[in-house]
């Protein structure tokens, strides 16, 4: 679903992210570039929707992901699991995705995953 917002084909909507360099993950556990690779990378859900999709749906998916995530049950299960709360509307996750992809792919070639 990700490759296919990056090129233009989908809506995405971002819903939770956990960053291991900034988060309360526990100090023993080293970030990558502490392992010497350089990346950050994090954890995110999201709701993709084709690109066709009217523009009311979009909007009332959007506005039922914010709800979920202003309840206080979905806000506590977010300490519980040390995650990060950063809704983003389509355009802004979009980018994320795509950045995110991007330097996710240059990191596999760079050890050799993926050519």
């Amino acid at each position: 679903m990700i490759a296919s917002s990056v090129f233009g084909s989908s809506n995405i909507f971002q819903t939770s992210s956990r960053d291991a360099a900034t988060s309360a993950a526990p100090s023993n556990v080293p970030t990558f570039k502490e392992q010497g690779y350089d990346i950050v990378d994090q954890v995110w859900r999201g709701i993709a929707v084709r690109a066709d999709t009217p523009k009311d749906v979009v909007a009332a998916i959007q506005a039922a992901v914010d709800k979920v995530e202003s309840s206080q049950k979905w806000l506590d299960f977010q300490k519980q699991e040390k995650q990060e709360n950063i809704n983003l509307a389509e355009p802004a996750f979009t980018k994320l995705a795509k950045g995110e992809l991007e330097g996710q792919t240059k990191f596999l070639k760079s050890i050799g995953m993926i050519k």
